[in-house]
């Protein structure tokens, strides 16, 4: 056997060997990250029972979390909105998603925080899957990825509380993600999943609704001043524009006809 041969596969045991390596490291940093989020986690229709293990942490439910979960009780009267006039204003993804908890557990006090685990999960995995992507050759980009969103209090605060804000932080990521597939890879059908993903997003949060904004800044230097540019078909960009236009219009005539809910919750 050649000395050339050898070389070629020492490099190959080291490169098998790394990987391993980074593959372990991630999936234990994902299931501490589990164990944070569902530690004492109480099954699915306890009904707050202030003697299960849930009610414990934290205790109780939150006011808003109580606003969350009695606006999905109304979808099951068959109010349908886009936006929630409740408290200062409750955009609909997360109603929508606690009702859809509701269909498995029925009206259970904490499905609102089910959900919030659901969108947590989506979060954990995605981001850190999300970073190999983007830097294939960095592989300390996805470990430390992984670590923040396992790790760090509001990650793994707002993943027990049912509140919207962690399915804002998944929602906006998975817009992000689909638009980064379509300037890749391109393709109608990625260009549709950015319009569509984009437009859920906006139901999510109000700090969503400057992300149409950065994605637009976005794509307008990648068209321009990016080297190499890119160069989207335009029936890609018609079927983007158009999914996003339809799936944004109840939000955008909510707001047409309500201005003052624009910014209520903001105080602004």
């Amino acid at each position: 056997m050649s000395s050339r041969h050898l070389r070629l596969r020492g490099k190959h045991v080291t490169g098998t060997r790394s990987r391993c390596l980074f593959v372990t490291a991630l999936a234990i940093i994902v299931i501490a990250g589990l164990v944070l989020r569902f530690h004492r986690f109480a099954p699915s229709g306890s009904h707050a029972d202030p003697n299960t293990p849930f009610a414990t942490l934290p205790p109780g439910l939150d006011s808003d979390e109580a606003f969350h979960t009695l606006a999905a009780l109304r979808l099951a009267r068959g109010e349908i909105a886009p936006f929630f006039k409740i408290d200062q204003g409750i955009p609909a993804a997360m109603i929508y998603l606690i009702a859809i908890v509701f269909q498995f557990t029925g009206p259970a006090a904490e499905a609102g925080r089910i959900a919030s685990a659901i969108m947590g999960l989506i979060i954990l995995i995605g981001i850190p899957l999300f970073a190999w992507r983007l830097f294939p050759d960095h592989a300390v980009a996805a470990i430390a990825a992984a670590a923040n969103v396992a790790f760090t209090f509001w990650f793994v605060n707002f993943s027990r509380i049912g509140l919207e804000q962690i399915a804002a932080a998944a929602l906006i990521t998975l817009a992000v993600a689909a638009f980064w597939e379509w300037q890749t890879r391109g393709g109608t059908g990625r260009a549709v999943t950015c319009g569509l993903t984009l437009a859920i997003a906006l139901y999510s949060y109000p700090v969503a609704y400057v992300l149409p904004i950065v994605i637009a800044l976005h794509a307008l230097c990648a068209l321009t001043l990016a080297t190499p540019r890119w160069r989207p078909r335009q029936r890609e960009m018609i079927a983007a524009a158009a999914t996003f236009a339809l799936f944004i219009a109840p939000l955008a005539l909510f707001f047409f006809q309500n201005p003052e809910w624009v910014t209520r919750r903001s105080g602004f």
